[in-house]
């Protein structure tokens, strides 16, 4: 069975929740002393990155993974809008962080924007 028909087959069998809240690019949670919302939709259509200014932590839900310690976008498969999403996630790059922490693999502390900038750039440049 092909994977966009599984993740298909998937999620219709999830079961839908009411929104107690909603949020948009740049509100502040009030959640660990202050979460910046940063809109990435692409992977889902209301997908957000969060920043944790005061730590220098950037979280990219599924924006950007680091699956076997190689940072990508999101699999096209799993996405909404896979265009979108790689589009959306270019914007990580010109926000301040000193660690940036994925969904999926493991977080990068040494260097953490430049090298989130160099994969942005080889992508951009086509490399």
């Amino acid at each position: 069975m092909p994977l966009a028909r599984v993740l298909g087959y998937l999620q219709g069998r999830q079961a839908s929740s009411d929104v107690d809240a909603t949020y948009t690019d740049n509100d502040v949670l009030p959640v660990a002393g202050a979460l910046r919302v940063l809109h990435t939709p692409g992977h889902t259509p209301g997908h957000c990155s969060f920043l944790h200014e005061s730590s220098g932590v950037l979280v990219t839900g599924d924006a950007l993974v680091n699956f076997r310690g190689r940072m990508n976008y999101s699999f096209a498969a799993s996405c909404s809008n896979f265009a979108m999403s790689k589009e959306t996630a270019d914007r990580l790059g010109d926000v301040d962080y000193e660690l940036v922490a994925f969904t999926h693999g493991p977080e990068i502390r040494d260097g953490a924007r430049p090298a989130l900038r160099e994969f942005l750039k080889a992508r951009l440049d086509g490399r």
